[in-house]
């Protein structure tokens, strides 16, 4: 899971790649090479963006 620092739902698209790329090597080593998927549907904290890796 990453967490936009900032309380606001909508980040910049620069941002959200950021939060991607950041997540990445983590997802990848976590999940052990099976797929995965970013998702930023944000459920229970609708103000405060944030994004998960789920296993595909």
């Amino acid at each position: 899971m990453v967490v936009w620092r900032v309380h606001h739902p909508s980040p910049p698209q620069d941002v959200r790649a950021l939060l991607v790329d950041s997540l990445a090597p983590v997802a990848d080593q976590f999940f052990e090479g099976r797929g995965w998927y970013y998702d930023d549907h944000m459920r229970k904290i609708p103000d405060h963006y944030h994004g998960h890796a789920r296993v595909r």
